[in-house]
């Protein structure tokens, strides 16, 4: 069961990642249904969290091989959980690829390139940063630059075209807060509307 704070935590996370994914579905030039469809995915994609052992997720130490595949359920636990309560299926097969990589390295359907959808792959990079740039159980939050790094030494598991208009558009328009991001991603939306 989640504490209030992991809870308040995992709010920030999704709140910040939908609007992370929407900023960059619209520097890539998505139509307004897709960028809506990306940011609904994004606030959804780690819901299946809340079915995981707690103990394994918050752990404060590098993970055994068989906690790390207890983890990796999230995804097929959280598109389960919402095709039960009636998310459309897009939806849901975006969510179910948020941790595909590019070179088919990922999970849990191990797909590559343009077989991953193009929502997922933004998704994926947004959240791949997020992670990085928040404090995590086993490591406290890196800074723009050094979250930049792990990505590029990480890269052929990221879209390169949506890695670079991340990169070298969306990072540089936006500010990345927990104070700011509720409020641009409401306006983001209104401005589709």
């Amino acid at each position: 069961m989640f504490n209030l704070n992991e809870l308040n935590e995992l709010t920030h996370h999704l709140s910040r990642l939908q609007y992370l994914s929407e900023a960059i579905a619209v520097d890539i030039g998505l139509k307004h249904d897709e960028i809506m469809k990306v940011g609904i995915a994004a606030f959804f994609h780690d819901f299946g969290k809340l079915l995981i052992d707690q103990n394994i997720l918050n752990a404060k130490r590098k993970l055994t091989l068989d906690e790390f595949e207890h983890i990796k359920q999230h995804v097929t636990k959280g598109s389960t959980l919402l095709s039960s309560i009636g998310l459309n299926a897009e939806l849901i097969d975006i969510i179910s690829q948020h941790h595909e990589d590019y070179d088919g390295s990922g999970y849990p359907l191990g797909l590559k390139g343009e077989n991953i959808d193009i929502k997922a792959r933004i998704i994926r990079i947004a959240d791949f940063y997020d992670s990085l740039r928040y404090k995590r159980p086993y490591r406290d939050k890196l800074s723009e630059k050094q979250a930049l790094e792990i990505m590029r030494s990480e890269k052929h598991k990221l879209d390169p075209y949506i890695f670079e208009i991340f990169v070298n558009c969306t990072l540089k328009k936006i500010n990345y807060s927990n104070q700011y991001h509720l409020i641009e991603s409401k306006k983001l939306i209104e401005s589709y509307v």
